[in-house]
């Protein structure tokens, strides 16, 4: 297994790849803790397979990155291997698994240089490399995502395909020895007009994309992490009469039902008949 680390550059092509002279193990490399904000690029040349994989703390340009730099490393190798996103698998999976325990040796894979990228244009065709549809198929859409491993310690809140967004409801699964419940998207209502997180800090999101075309927005909370709190500013009528602490009791005393209603006295006026 060949591996090539992720270089951003400051100037066009504004990436660049390099192969990692390390020796041992692929999970030696990509699970080391100070490689945890890099992005790598695992080619298998039995399989005739590229993958790439992005470091937990890494940066979402970086995680861009890597996806163009593996398109453009496929060319290199004229076309005959495929692109594919180890992080799509469960660290549990098979496949994972004998990635990980694969050893690093050098192959006819060649690190990417500022000539293997086509010259700067100012026009760039932004259709040809991603597709936004409106018929995707949600129903599709949403398997896809959910057979997406969940990161560790985010608890998934809602999800967003197309302008539809889902939460997760438990339903409870009878078996004989046990009690089980799964967790199924529910339609919580449209977006018709968008979404903003600006500054937000309670969400954590997650942009999954298939065969180019946007799948759906996850939204995750941290299951330990601890929500701060909302700051109420009050108050929001600035009458003294109306921003004054009372007794409580004077309040409760005001819908009491009295004993006793007076009674109205007749009018005696004529004028008013």
């Amino acid at each position: 297994m060949q591996i090539f680390e992720i270089i951003p550059l400051e100037e066009y092509p504004y990436l660049a790849t390099e192969e990692t002279s390390d020796k041992g193990t692929v999970k030696e490399v990509i699970f080391a803790e100070e490689n945890e904000e890099k992005a790598y690029l695992l080619v298998d040349h039995n399989l005739k397979k590229i993958w790439t994989y992005a470091g937990p703390k890494s940066s979402f340009k970086l995680q861009i990155y890597g996806g163009v730099a593996a398109q453009f490393l496929r060319r290199q190798l004229r076309l005959f291997y495929r692109v594919f996103h180890l992080n799509e698998l469960s660290i549990e999976n098979k496949r994972f698994q004998e990635i990980l325990d694969m050893e690093i040796k050098p192959g006819r894979a060649k690190p990417l240089q500022e000539e293997d990228f086509p010259e700067a244009s100012s026009e760039i065709d932004i259709s040809s490399y991603l597709n936004i549809q409106s018929n995707l198929n949600t129903r599709k859409a949403l398997e896809y995502l959910e057979g997406l491993p969940l990161p560790d310690e985010f608890k998934r809140k809602f999800i967003i395909v197309g302008n539809k967004i889902y939460t997760e409801k438990k339903e409870p699964k009878s078996f004989i020895l046990e009690e089980r419940s799964k967790e199924t998207p529910e339609l919580v209502a449209q977006l018709n007009y968008g979404f903003t997180f600006f500054g937000d800090r309670n969400y954590s999101t997650r942009l999954s994309i298939k065969a180019r075309k946007i799948q759906g927005i996850e939204l995750f909370v941290n299951e330990e992490g601890e929500i701060p709190p909302m700051e109420l500013k009050i108050p929001v009528i600035y009458e003294e009469k109306f921003s004054k602490s009372r007794d409580i009791s004077n309040l409760e005393e005001a819908f009491q039902i009295p004993e006793r209603i007076p009674q109205q006295k007749a009018d005696t006026n004529p004028k008013s008949k």
